[in-house]
C-alpha cells in the first residue's frame, strides 16, 4: 500500500498502522478495492416517478443494479451537476441494486421538451471510481420519459406523435352517459382522413390533436363544456335557467337590472315543490330562446365580452355548441377561417349558425376552437392543475368550473396515459 493509500485512510479516521499489521491491512484492503473494482459493473440504471407523492412529476426515485452481489463502496448519482447518493437496501431489496430516493423538485432539473442525464459511478472503499455508466433522458408532453441513452439522434417533440386512432372505449369512458351511438359518431370523425397537401392525415393529425397529454387536456374540457351526455355538442348548451337564477346576474348580467331583471320573471324557469309527489315540480318553462338573445347579444354585454351577435336572433343562432361550445357570431366565423385554412375541402360551414349540429360540425367546431386559441401550445406546457386552469382561461375565463375541470383531468389520464 502506498503512501497515498495511507493517507487516505487517515483521512477515514482509522490512524496511523505500523508494522506487520500495516501491511496485512494495506493487503486486505487492496484485495478488497480489487475485486470490487475488476467484478462490479453498473447493469442498470431505473428511472421512475416517486408513486406516493401525488405530483408524481415531482419527485423520482433511481435504482442502480450491479452485475454481481458484492461490492465494497458506494454509488454515487449525479444528476445534472447535482450529487446524490444511492444507497443499498439488502434487507428489503436485492442485493446488487442500490436505491435513491431522489427529491428534486423535478421542474428544476427539465422541462418538457429537454434532455437530462443521470450518471452513475461506483466507488470503492477508498473513494476511487471503479465503473460510471449515464442514462440520457427526454421528458416530453404528458411527462413520458424516453430513454436516449441508446438513440442516435435526439427525437424532437413535433416526431413525438400519438399515432393510435381513439377508440369507442376510450371515448366512451370520457362520456359515460352518452349514448353509443353519439360515442361512436364522435370517434368516427375524428379518425376520419383527409387529404392535405397531396398527403392523407387523420383529423385529429391535421388539428393537432396528437400527443395524449393534448388529447387529456382537450377532453377534460369537453366533457364539463359538452355535458355528461354530449348534448350540449349536439343540441347545443342549455340555458334552463329559473328566475332566481338569471336574478342573480351569474352567469348573465344583463339580468341584474331592468328591463331583463322584470323579463326574467316571464322567461325564466319556476318551480315548485309538490309534497305528495316529493319533488320539485316545473309550473314555468324557461324560454331558452329568449334567454340565449338578451345574454348574448352585445348590446348586453360589457366591452371585452361582446361575441359579435348585432342581429335580432344572434344571440339563439350563435349560442354555445360543438366539443368546446363555442359561442357568438365573431368566434363562429373566426372558427370557420381557422377550418377552412386547416381543410379547405371539409365541407363546414359554420358561419351561417344551425340549431343542431351534426357529429361532424360538433368535432370540426371544438378542433376548430382548438387550433384557434393555440391550446396545443397551453397543453404541452405539463399536466398540473395550473396548466388545467390555464386551458380553462383560454376557452371559458368567468366560469366557476376551474376545479371541476381540474377534476376531470385527472379522471381521464388513465385514459389518455398519463402518469
Amino acid at each position: 500500500m502506498t503512501r497515498e493509500t495511507l493517507d487516505k485512510l487517515r483521512g477515514m479516521g482509522m490512524g496511523m498502522v505500523f508494522g506487520p499489521e500495516y501491511d496485512v491491512l494495506a493487503n486486505t484492503l487492496e484485495a478488497s478495492r480489487k475485486a470490487s473494482a475488476d467484478n462490479a459493473k453498473i447493469r442498470n440504471i431505473e428511472y421512475k416517478p416517486d408513486v406516493q407523492k401525488k405530483d408524481e412529476f415531482q419527485y423520482f426515485k433511481v435504482k442502480v443494479s450491479l452485475s454481481n452481489d458484492y461490492y465494497l463502496g458506494s454509488v454515487e448519482l449525479e444528476i445534472d451537476g447535482r450529487t446524490f447518493i444511492a444507497t443499498q437496501k439488502s434487507k428489503t431489496f436485492e442485493q446488487n441494486a442500490f436505491y435513491a430516493n431522489v427529491f428534486v423538485d423535478f421542474s428544476s432539473i427539465v422541462r418538457v421538451e429537454e434532455n437530462f442525464t443521470i450518471t452513475a459511478r461506483l466507488k470503492d472503499i477508498l473513494g476511487i471510481v471503479s465503473d460510471t455508466k449515464t442514462k440520457t433522458l427526454m421528458v416530453v408532453s404528458g411527462g413520458s420519459v424516453i430513454d436516449l441513452s441508446e438513440a442516435t439522434n435526439t427525437p424532437k417533440l413535433k416526431n413525438i406523435k400519438s399515432e393510435a386512432d381513439f377508440t369507442f372505449d376510450d371515448i366512451s369512458e370520457v362520456w359515460e352517459d352518452a349514448s353509443n351511438e353519439k360515442v361512436q359518431s364522435i370517434v368516427d370523425e375524428l379518425n376520419q382522413s383527409y387529404t392535405v397537401e397531396g398527403k392523407t392525415k387523420k383529423l385529429y393529425e391535421i388539428f393537432e390533436l396528437d400527443t395524449d397529454l393534448r388529447r387529456c387536456h382537450f377532453f377534460a374540457q369537453a366533457f364539463v363544456e359538452s355535458g355528461a351526455g354530449l348534448k350540449g355538442a349536439f343540441e347545443g348548451e342549455s340555458l334552463n335557467y329559473t328566475v332566481e337564477k338569471l336574478k342573480s346576474g351569474y352567469p348573465y348580467s344583463a339580468f341584474l337590472k331592468d328591463p331583463y331583471k322584470t323579463k326574467a320573471e316571464s322567461i325564466g324557469r319556476k318551480e315548485t315543490y309538490s309534497k305528495i309527489k316529493k319533488k320539485k315540480i316545473v309550473t314555468q318553462k324557461a324560454d331558452q330562446k329568449a334567454i340565449a338573445n338578451i345574454a348574448y347579444a352585445d348590446e348586453n354585454r360589457a366591452k371585452g365580452y361582446k361575441l359579435g351577435n348585432t342581429e335580432d336572433g344572434d344571440g339563439w343562432k350563435f349560442r354555445g355548441r360543438g366539443l368546446l361550445q363555442i359561442t357568438g357570431r365573431s368566434n363562429y366565423n373566426d372558427i370557420q377561417k381557422i377550418i377552412d385554412k386547416k381543410l379547405p375541402s371539409s365541407g363546414i360551414d359554420l358561419s351561417s349558425g344551425k340549431d343542431l349540429f351534426t357529429a361532424k360540425e360538433a368535432v370540426f367546431a371544438g378542433l376548430g376552437d382548438w387550433v384557434f386559441r393555440n391550446i396545443a401550445n397551453s397543453a404541452d406546457k405539463g399536466s398540473k392543475k395550473e396548466n388545467v386552469d390555464e386551458i380553462t382561461k383560454l376557452i371559458n375565463k368567468s366560469t366557476k368550473s376551474y376545479d371541476y375541470r381540474s377534476e376531470t383531468f385527472e379522471r381521464l389520464k388513465k385514459i389518455f396515459n398519463i402518469y
